[in-house]
């Protein structure tokens, strides 16, 4: 992840734009994809199966129709019909097991991308409150430096006492950890984003 202050002015990319990079990446939705095309392309050929055939030929020979004449040389053609009858229950069950799994690895693929969708949503909404959580602190360190300088300035002059500047600091010191916590919490939201879209976070804030 980027570092520093610009870092913290990393500006998340839209919802849409990661569900859709997500998507595309995902070794799941990958693997369903090549599944289903090679169930349709089993329903195919098993639906070709099912259809009637037509042949045709022709051939030069002998006449075989009876004849008081002399036997005829000349050419025979043919036409042959193919009707797939004893073997339509079974081209007819691979069919319906096949067309049920396509079915099936569709419902699989709406599935996970549904998945992908509702995770990508609910982290997305962590990184931006995380982000806008930075905002706040930075706003607190700010206002809590300020306070500080002026009370050690009023305790350099014996306005206010040791105990006095102690606590200012320490609120100041408090309000750099919450921002140090915050600035972490939004790099750990960044990196979950990346994850959820099948990349392992790299380190360098791009997603």
């Amino acid at each position: 992840m980027i570092c520093g202050q610009a870092f913290v002015n990393y500006r998340i990319p839209p919802l849409n734009r990661l569900i859709s990079k997500a998507i595309k990446k995902q070794p799941l939705i990958k693997i369903v994809r090549a599944e289903i095309k090679s169930a349709k392309a089993f329903v195919s050929i098993n639906k070709a199966g099912r259809l009637p055939s037509i042949h045709g030929g022709a051939a030069y020979g002998e006449d075989t129709v009876n004849s008081f004449d002399a036997p005829n040389l000349g050419w025979q053609f043919f036409v042959m019909l193919n009707i797939p009858i004893y073997n339509f229950g079974l081209h007819k069950g691979s069919i319906d097991a096949a067309s049920e799994r396509l079915m099936a690895l569709k419902s699989a693929k709406s599935a996970v991308k549904l998945s992908v969708k509702k995770r990508l949503a609910i982290d997305y909404g962590r990184a931006a409150a995380s982000k806008k959580k930075i905002y706040g602190a930075k706003i607190l360190v700010k206002k809590s430096g300020e306070v500080f300088k002026m009370t050690k300035e009023g305790y350099l002059a014996g306005a206010f006492n040791a105990l006095e500047l102690q606590e200012v600091q320490n609120n100041w010191i408090k309000s750099r950890i919450e921002l140090a916590k915050a600035v972490n919490e939004f790099y750990l939201a960044i990196s979950q984003l990346d994850i959820d879209m099948g990349i392992i976070p790299s380190g360098d804030g791009k997603l």
